[in-house]
């Protein structure tokens, strides 16, 4: 505003011609556009700022959420992991050098050179009695408990 006030005392006084204003009217429009541009431009890249910070604040979200699911879930696995060797040496095939089932306790027992199951129990002194052969046998060579 001031140097419009120097113009008009300027062509007043005969000290700048009317072609000088013009042209100084036109160069401080360009430049004025010039800025416009930029501040366009400016505003355009703080909006995408914006929604940058705004994108990293939802990944950030989505990475705590996940993290948090990842915890409960890795809590969760490393209950069914105990849970599932707990089961596997309920169920296991112990081997007879291992060690003996109590006596006269049903269990499943497994025969060398035989590939099926059978029913059976230990008797002290006496050795493995199979109950569906309805017989002592000496081939027994793993059991396990009966659930």
């Amino acid at each position: 505003m001031e140097e419009y006030e120097e113009w008009r005392k300027g062509f007043h006084s005969g000290q700048i011609t009317f072609d000088e204003v013009v042209q100084n009217l036109y160069e401080e429009q360009e430049e004025n556009e010039q800025l416009q541009a930029v501040n366009v431009a400016l505003q355009t890249e703080v909006a995408q700022g914006q929604q940058y910070f705004s994108e990293v604040a939802k990944a950030r979200e989505a990475l705590r959420l996940a993290r948090d699911s990842f915890a409960g879930t890795h809590e969760a696995n490393k209950q069914l992991h105990a849970e599932n060797e707990r089961l596997k040496e309920e169920n296991r095939r112990i081997p007879v050098s291992e060690r003996l089932p109590k006596s006269l306790v049903d269990v499943v027992i497994f025969s060398k050179g035989i590939k099926d199951w059978s029913m059976g129990h230990y008797v002290k002194n006496k050795g493995w009695f199979n109950r569906v052969a309805s017989r002592y046998t000496e081939r027994v060579t793993h059991w396990k408990p009966v659930i």
